[in-house]
């Protein structure tokens, strides 16, 4: 059993999960999980995360994403390798996920009107000054 510390950055909230999934011991003081394993577990448990979101694991300075669940409730994993601390846990971050093809849409629509377009949507200029 692991226990999965989850940091919700869509809502600001923190939760606790603990699943049961098989490990494979490490010499340097860790365990080794398998990623689809431990996003099966915790999406059949009643801490499943729900809506649109990317499910990801800090490896050192890397993102590692374990997980993607689509507006549909589509939910897309693989196996890989998941590092588990020596006391059985696994810090995991849930972010939103932004549709890159309104944000595409959105900046090619204000860019065609004006330059200041983009730095008025930004909050940047005065949009209240006359010119």
């Amino acid at each position: 059993m692991i226990t999965l510390l989850i940091e919700d950055r869509r809502t600001q909230t923190d939760e606790l999960a603990e699943v049961r999934v098989p490990l494979k011991t490490a010499g340097e003081g860790f365990f080794w999980a398998d990623a689809s394993d431990v996003c099966g577990a915790l999406q059949s448990g009643p801490s499943r995360i729900d809506g649109p979101a990317k499910v990801l694991t800090m490896r050192g300075k890397y993102r590692q994403t374990l997980m993607r669940i689509s507006a549909e409730g589509t939910e897309t994993s693989q196996s890989a390798n998941l590092k588990v601390d020596s006391d059985r846990t696994v810090t995991i971050v849930v972010e939103s996920v932004r549709n890159q093809l309104n944000d595409a849409f959105f900046w090619r629509a204000h860019t065609v009107f004006s330059i200041d377009c983009r730095l008025c949507c930004l909050g940047y200029a005065d949009t209240t000054s006359q010119r």
